[in-house]
């Protein structure tokens, strides 16, 4: 019955054009992840007026509510693209009791809280006294980190301000307001939106495992430790119960600036003590990236001081990249890194990387990325738009199938938040800054996650011997945990893995090439001639040829090729082979 009631409201207010929408039968659990998918099935709860955007241009467009027993759960859209925790006047009114009477009269409710995003603060009001509220307070969470036309905002249902304990109660009103001259309003009446919560928020459904699943998966953990706090021995212990609940074998660190890689290695060892005729390996690029790997560590590079690793895995290889990138508004500098390297990762397509590894080598990007200006840096990474091609080359498809890299954003331990670092006592709220990007075509990820011990379960903590307060004092970045195996290596489908392709099965030279002569070299002359085919990067055929019946060698003048990048295809019967290759 309440579900027909409240569907009724819905209808009667969209048909009337009403400001005013009860909301309480949609209530679902939100996960604010940079991925608006959970709130498709979400009816808008007010579709704002358009063109009223003022000189601002910020005009508002939608807003959606739902909520779980601990959180209230807020979308909005907005008409362009911006960050929401900086320049920008973008202020939301809450009334927690819906009684216009108490709290600031404004905007026609009753708001006893207000919270101006773009200036990272904002106020409790009860009675004639205002309070100051920063986002701890609140257990303010946005998302995306990046700019964006679109926001997640997730705040407690109760907090205390100043001493004083407070909840949102059963019925609420919400108003948001762009606080420029002639700026945008929601809703543009004064009446503000209602929302009715629901009585049974859902559960948080988290499948993360702090053990692995299984003992072959490799697990790679990337933590920014706070300049050299790593070896402050004030937080030993804490450090020492991390590292023995999470068991990584591979460390990417960032920001030990006063320690070498050599030293970073031996306090690994102290906390995890080796086995077996097993050791530490260890490398480093200056001025803070340190790599601790169970695996050996075939070579090293820097790019703009990001750390470039090659790592024998065995029977197979892999390049970890582990980087950290410029802080806060330095966008240009951060693009530049980021542009350099996807160049490097480009030189790896190629052939022609300084890392001697065959086709079809896992790359994964990992580290504090700092993400949080410019959505444009992101993109770059995960699809190999250069924003400077005349200094760091052509475009290209990052992964070895021509697809965007892949973007796990694991979540924290027992929170629907994807966030990676957070400073309660700073006046930015928690944000995604630590990535892993990797080559999804030929890796397999089983398990993820951030390590919070605050917001874990305290029976998960036990069993691993954490305390809540472990993270929290040791560093603003959590430690980023991610469990990968080689695709189809642990299923036994090693047909899958692109592994023979490269130099041992065919190859390209020279590659860049200046004069356009391309040689295409078997190892063996097939009984069946293959096909070479050279693609464009939108994937069209621009060429196509044939090898020689008994030949194993097909010379290629692509002087009437413009400059750039393509792939040769080569398809040898039922399979499909592909190389990057540039013309100069």
């Amino acid at each position: 019955m309440n579900l027909n009631i409240n569907f009724l409201r819905f209808w009667f207010s969209a048909v009337c054009g009403s400001f005013l929408i009860i909301s309480g039968s949609f209530a679902q659990q939100i996960y604010l992840d940079d991925d608006f998918r959970d709130w498709e099935t979400i009816p808008a709860l007010h579709t704002d007026k358009s063109g009223d955007g003022g000189v601002s241009g910020i005009d508002f467009r939608s807003l959606k509510m739902s909520n779980s027993d601990e959180y209230l759960y807020i979308y909005l859209e907005v008409s362009k693209f911006i960050n929401i925790q900086s320049s920008n006047s973008i202020t939301m009114f809450l009334d927690t009791d819906n009684q216009s009477a108490t709290g600031w009269n404004i905007y026609g409710i009753g708001a006893e809280l207000s919270f101006n995003f773009g200036y990272r603060e904002g106020g409790y009001y009860s009675g004639s006294s205002t309070v100051s509220v920063r986002h701890a307070a609140i257990g303010l969470v946005t998302a995306p980190t990046v700019t964006s036309d679109r926001f997640e905002i997730a705040i407690r249902r109760k907090f205390n301000v100043g001493g004083t304990e407070t909840f949102l109660q059963n019925r609420i009103k919400i108003v948001f307001s762009n606080e420029t001259v002639a700026g945008d309003r929601l809703p543009d009446n004064n009446e503000g939106i209602e929302y009715l919560f629901s009585d049974n928020g859902p559960d948080i459904t988290l499948p993360y495992s702090i053990e692995k699943k299984d003992n072959r998966h490799v697990r790679l953990m990337a933590y920014n430790v706070e300049r050299d706090n790593f070896f402050n021995l004030t937080v030993r212990d804490q450090y020492k119960r991390i590292f023995n609940a999470i068991q990584p074998d591979i460390i990417g660190f960032s920001e030990i600036y006063n320690n070498s890689s050599s030293a970073t290695a031996a306090l690994v060892e102290n906390l995890l003590p080796s086995s077996g005729g097993r050791q530490w390996y260890h490398a480093g690029v200056s001025p803070d990236i340190r790599l601790v790997s169970r695996y050996p560590i075939v070579d090293t590079r820097a790019i703009n001081g990001n750390g470039a690793f090659l790592l024998n895995m065995g029977s197979w290889q892999m390049v970890c990249i582990v980087t950290h990138l410029p802080c806060c508004e330095n966008e240009i500098s951060r693009q530049q890194e980021v542009d350099n390297i996807m160049a490097f990762i480009r030189d790896i397509r190629l052939g022609v990387s300084p890392f001697d590894v065959r086709q079809g080598t896992p790359v994964i990007i990992t580290g504090d990325m700092n993400f949080v200006g410019f959505r444009e840096q992101l993109q770059t990474m995960l699809t190999g738009d250069i924003a400077n091609n005349s200094v760091y080359g052509p475009d290209f498809r990052p992964d070895w199938d021509e697809s965007d890299l892949d973007d796990l954003s694991p979540f924290v331990t027992d929170a629907p938040f994807t966030y990676t670092w957070y400073n309660p006592a700073g006046s930015f709220s928690a944000g995604r800054l630590d990535y892993f990007i990797y080559t999804g075509s030929v890796l397999d990820i089983h398990n993820s996650f951030t390590l919070n011990t605050e917001v874990m379960q305290p029976e998960k903590r036990s069993a691993f011997g954490l305390l809540a307060g472990d993270t929290g004092p040791v560093s603003d970045h959590f430690p980023l945990v991610a469990d990968f195996s080689l695709k189809g290596s642990i299923s036994g489908n090693i047909d899958a893995i692109p592994s023979d392709n490269d130099s041992v099965f065919w190859s390209v030279y020279p590659n860049p090439s200046a004069n356009r002569m391309i040689k295409v070299v078997l190892q063996n002359a097939p009984v069946h001639p293959p096909e070479i085919q050279i693609l464009s990067t939108e994937g069209k055929s621009v060429q196509k040829y044939t090898f020689p019946k008994g030949s194993a060698e097909l010379s290629i003048n692509g002087e009437n090729l413009i400059p750039g990048l393509y792939y040769f295809q080569l398809k040898s019967g039922k399979n499909i082979f592909k190389k990057a290759v540039y013309l100069n």
